[in-house]
């Protein structure tokens, strides 16, 4: 018979990874979007940015240094806070 320890109805035996250091502790969750600079990639980052949950977004690009094709993206609303280019 198995021991684990089982959940009663209305509880749940979930425990966060990183659970809040307090709790007024805001829990920015993290969203790895590959190729950001695309067409349909550039769309999901841009929605990403301007969710109500604020999302943190890392997406990756084959050069982040490269101005002319990650400017739009860093011109979005919430990038200068929570997109991070890679």
């Amino acid at each position: 018979r198995d021991s684990t320890p089982r959940a009663t109805p209305g509880e749940t035996n979930f425990t966060p990874r990183h659970p809040p250091t307090s709790k007024n502790a805001i829990i920015m969750e993290k969203v790895l979007v590959t190729g950001a600079n695309g067409f349909i990639a550039s769309h999901i980052v841009k929605d990403l940015l301007a969710s109500e949950k604020k999302y943190a977004v890392r997406g990756t690009v084959r050069d982040p240094t490269n101005a002319r094709k990650t400017a739009f993206l860093k011109a979005l609303p919430g990038a200068a806070e929570r997109l991070e280019l890679v």
